[in-house]
Parts: structure tokens; sequence; C-alpha cells
């Protein structure tokens, strides 16, 4: 078996595909956006924009902040250029739209979740966004799009608490595993950034139905307990400062499989619990986190545990998960190991490893590195 698989509600739960009628030219982009007290800033394009970035994260004053958590109506910003240079405060997403040619920015609240709002961005090169007729079709969207924001986000937050106290455990128990899992989730977020943006290049439309905010987060934050069957393994074993014997390494291929079992007890399969105790946004984010804890040492080439599944047999979030795993591997000290540099870890995953990893994927990481194997063929 390979595992558990995607919900048959997955594309409905997990995509975000409210915007269809932004395939405008009219339009150049649209960003789902959320903002904290703190001022927090992070926006995913729900767009297929190449010229602008599939996400940006910034810092804003406190005080712009505050302003856009009091807004209830739609909020148009035009004569963008002109705007910006009169400011004191410079943003980095509106320095990207202006790069890009954008006027103009319809802003529409979509509602707040204990400390965070969300809003939807709508860019344009001209005034179009200002139209009444346009207006009263976003109005129409807008009920829709805040119901699956809160239903996805709140099924997040109350996940979210349990899955750090897994990592708390893992944490008092003195190992390396979770610093290691931290990091493994932000190159995972990362990676699938770049994977999304490289789909767009190559129009690869099955693979881009896989991405959305939702996406996104729910794999930042599965990948945080990718290794929490490590629970079960034997300190003595998880802690050893030298090479494991071929005894002890069979122990520590247990912990994708016990990593299962530890998420299915809390949440069942199958069964009364899983229709009625919780939503169907909490099951979609748990099966994807069941994916990859069950699948992040798989390989492409059949070579990986614990089925030894080959190419489309693995999951996409799994295999971004296993590039980002491998790559921290490399480049982090361990108890039985020095660290290397990020360039080493590149090298040995193409010269020795190549046909383990999706060839995309591994192209994403590169990315992230602001490198690319077209380097190593020209």
């Amino acid at each position: 078996m390979g595992g558990p698989l995607i919900i048959s509600t997955y594309d409905d739960v997990l995509t975000f595909d409210s915007f269809r009628f932004f395939e405008n030219p009219n339009i150049a982009a649209a960003y789902l956006s959320r903002v904290d007290y703190k001022g927090r800033h992070l926006s995913y394009q729900i767009s297929n924009c190449l010229n602008l970035p599939p996400f940006i994260e910034e810092q804003i004053p406190h005080s712009h902040a505050l302003k856009i958590f009091q807004e209830k109506e739609i909020k148009l910003i035009n004569e963008l250029p002109l705007r910006y240079i009169t400011q004191n405060q410079k943003s980095v997403f509106t320095e990207n739209m202006i790069k890009k040619n954008i006027t103009a920015v319809l802003r529409m609240p979509l509602g707040r979740i204990e400390n965070v709002t969300f809003f939807l961005s709508i860019l344009s090169e001209n005034d179009y966004i200002c139209g009444r007729e346009f207006v009263e079709q976003l109005l129409k969207e807008k009920e829709s799009m805040t119901d699956k924001i809160y239903a996805f986000y709140s099924a997040l937050l109350t996940i979210k608490n349990l899955f750090l106290s897994y990592r708390k455990i893992l944490e008092l128990k003195g190992d390396e595993t979770f610093a290691h899992m931290e990091r493994v989730a932000v190159y995972s977020h990362e990676i699938a950034l770049r994977t999304w943006h490289l789909a767009n290049q190559l129009n690869q439309q099955e693979l881009l139905k896989k991405f959305s905010p939702f996406t996104f987060e729910t794999l930042k934050l599965a990948a945080t307990i990718h290794d929490v069957g490590k629970l079960a393994i034997p300190e003595n074993i998880l802690n050893k400062p030298s090479k494991l014997t071929k005894e002890e390494f069979e122990i520590i291929k247990t912990h994708s499989a016990k990593g299962m079992e530890i998420l299915n007890t809390a949440f069942p399969t199958k069964g009364y619990a899983r229709g009625e105790l919780f939503s169907k946004e909490l099951y979609a984010i748990i099966d994807v986190t069941k994916e990859i804890i069950y699948q992040h040492h798989e390989r492409m080439d059949g070579t990986g545990y614990p089925n030894g599944l080959k190419g489309h047999e693995v999951g996409l979030f799994s295999k971004i998960v296993s590039v980002a795993d491998v790559f921290d591997a490399i480049t982090s000290k361990r108890i039985y190991k020095a660290k290397q540099s990020p360039e080493i870890a590149l090298t040995e995953m193409v010269k020795e490893q190549y046909n383990k990893y999706d060839p995309l994927i591994l192209e994403a990481l590169f990315r992230t590195q602001n490198k690319s194997l077209l380097q190593s063929i020209q």
C-alpha cells in the first residue's frame, strides 16, 4: 500500500478557484492577502501572472496595519506610482506592482479570524476595476470567498496546536528532530512556491491545480511534523553519535509508519469521527499530512521506503518535502556529521541522487538558492 489517499473532496476543499472570472485582459493579477496586528503581511498570488511573484512577505508599519483592520468596504487605490513616491514607508508588495506597470489596486476585506484580517487585492494597469459592473460582480463572490477562508483557516488553527504539542515532545527529548522539522517546513514552502512558478511557465495545468494559498499553508504546517514518528524510536538509536548498524537503520526506517499510527489514532481514516466530529477542511489538512509523513522517504526510482513507490505513485507534496528533507540533512550539523554548504548539497543531490527526485522539484530547490540545473549543462 502507498499510504493514505487524498480525500475525494480535496479539490473542493483546498483549491481556491473563485477567481475564474478574473480571466480578463484588464486584470493583471489577484492576490489573497492577510495582515496580523503586528503588521506581518503575507500575500499569495491566486492568478497566473508570471511577471509578479507567487508570494510576498513583508513587515508593514503598525499604523498601516491598523488602518487595514478598520476597513469594511472595498477600497480603490489608483495613481499607485505617485502615491508610492510621496509616502515615507515603502512596501515590497507595492514596489513589485509598480515595476510591472500596475497603476491601480482594488482591495476588498474578506473578514477576520482572531488577530488576522484577510483581503483580496485586484491589480490592474488601467481603471477597469473602478467600474460598477466589475465591483458588483466582485461583491457577489465575496460571501463564498469569506466562507471558504474562514472554514479553512479555522481548521488550520484548530490542528496547529496539536501539531505544536507533538513537536514540543520531540524538543523535550533533546534530539535534533524539532529544529530539523522547523527548517524543512520553511524549505518546503519555498520549494513549493518555486514549483508553482515553474509549472506556470511550462503551462502544466494538472500540476497548477494542486497549488493554492490553502495547499501552501497546509504543506508548511504538515512539514513541521513530518518526522513525528521518531517519537517511537529509542533515544539511544535516535541520538547515536556514530554510524548506525544495519539493524538500527531498519528501526529508524519504521518512523514513517509509526507517524501514521500516531495521526490515525487522533484522526481515524474511517468511521463516525471522520464524518461527524471534524470538518472536511480539517481532514483535508490531515490527509495531506498523513501522506507526507508516510511517503517523505519514498524516491522516484523506487529505492525509498516504506513501500518502494516510484514516479507518480509518490504524492506531489511528499516529493517536495523529501527534497527539502535531504537538503537540510546535508546542510545541517548532526551529532554524527559536520555541516555542509548548500553548494555541496546541491552537487550531491544531482550527481549522486538525481534519479531519486522529481526533476521539476529539484530545479525548484535550485531556484531557492538562486541557481539552476541549466547551469550544469551550459
